[in-house]
Formats: C-alpha cells, sequence, structure tokens
C-alpha cells in the first residue's frame, strides 16, 4: 500500500515536471513575435499559397 502511494506520488511529480518544460518550451518556442511566420506569409504569390504555408509551418 505504501508503495503505490509513493508510486501515484511519484507519476504526479513527474507528470507535473514535464507539463512544467513542455510549457516553457512552448513559451519560448512562440517568443520571437511572429516575425518569421509574416514573412513566410508574406512571401507567397498569393491567398491560398499563403494559407497552405501557414498550415506546413504549424
Amino acid at each position: 500500500m505504501v508503495a503505490t502511494d509513493f508510486f501515484q506520488f511519484f507519476l504526479a511529480l513527474l507528470g507535473t515536471f514535464l507539463a512544467y518544460l513542455g510549457i516553457q518550451w512552448w513559451a519560448f518556442r512562440r517568443s520571437g513575435g511572429g516575425g518569421e511566420f509574416v514573412q513566410r506569409l508574406l512571401a507567397c504569390r498569393s491567398e491560398a499559397d499563403a494559407e497552405r504555408a501557414a498550415w506546413l509551418f504549424v
């Protein structure tokens, strides 16, 4: 019983830590202001090409 409680606590702790790392990675990746994204869209010939480029970039 004690081992099960410890295992559940460890899994909760690990999940919290991985969620924290994931959020930090996502926030750092998206902190550039979107310049690269806008440049990609403005380089397209048409609006349809820009939409395809946006979906490909994500």
